[in-house]
């Protein structure tokens, strides 16, 4: 069974401010009201009620799917717009939420839209982007591990919090095991996380027969963290790992929630 530990409360104080503004091509989109970001992804939900914001989001439909990864020799991504540049579009974040989100060149995986309210004719509206590559920034941050949290050691620093939920799944005895995290990290904690692990298509599991399973950091360490656990769980075992997967969702412009897959190195 999975053992869960130091769970966190997702209640917080906050105010209403006006949702954020994306801007497709220089033209700006207002209330995207959801965000969830990956190592090649970028999800929003817009919720609009302008004739003109609509068409603006419905002209992306056209040439939605056409799009495709291919890895790149480093351990990252490279996207293919197979619309033969339809399906290209500048993504450009408002400026509260950079410099975590930065303007990408972006293309549409999937569009939909439903209607929410018809007398007002209020739409909600969800695309999925992947983006062009991956990005290539490089913050720093220097943190100390709080009495009974959690550290991260990363190429650009060290994150350290409190907010930290783990289970471990071992996948048996010729398998991997495999550590899931959610954690709940600041905007700059999150900036770094994401541009430290950018390259997951790095990180692989290689099957040997007749012996133990192994992850492989192809990324020359890049994709390796070294974990350093609170003193009152013992579900974790301090050490290295590979992150296998992220997501990152907006809980406000300060935090971020991650979902995090990391596997024993």
């Amino acid at each position: 069974m999975a053992t869960t530990t130091n769970a966190f409360p997702l209640t917080f104080d906050a105010v209403f401010v006006e949702p954020a503004r994306y801007a497709i091509d220089g033209t700006q989109v207002r209330r995207v009201t959801e965000e969830l970001a990956t190592a090649d992804t970028l999800s929003l939900t817009w919720r609009v009620a302008s004739a003109d914001e609509l068409a603006t989001l419905r002209a992306l439909q056209s040439d939605e799917g056409k799009v495709a990864i291919l890895a790149s020799d480093d351990g990252g991504h490279i996207a293919i717009d197979r619309a033969g540049g339809s399906n290209t579009v500048t993504l450009t974040p408002p400026q509260r939420r950079q410099p975590l989100r930065q303007e990408r060149i972006a293309h549409v995986e999937r569009y939909e839209e439903s209607l929410v309210e018809q007398r007002t004719e209020v739409w909600t509206v969800e695309i999925d982007f992947v983006l062009g590559s991956d990005r290539t920034d490089e913050p720093s941050i220097n943190e100390t591990k709080a009495t009974n949290g959690w550290a991260f050691d990363t190429r650009y620093g060290t994150i350290a919090t409190s907010r930290v939920d783990a289970d471990v799944t071992a996948t048996g005895e010729e398998g991997v095991t495999q550590v899931d995290l959610i954690a709940r990290l600041t905007s700059a904690q999150a900036h770094v996380f994401e541009a430290a692990f950018a390259r997951v298509r790095g990180s692989r599991v290689k099957t040997i027969p007749d012996a133990p399973n192994i992850v492989r950091d192809e990324t020359g360490g890049d994709m390796t963290v070294g974990v350093r656990t609170p003193s009152d769980q013992d579900a974790v075992s301090d050490g290295d790992y590979v992150v296998a997967e992220w997501e990152s969702e907006r809980i406000t412009d300060a935090f971020q929630q991650f979902s995090v897959t990391l596997i024993a190195a």
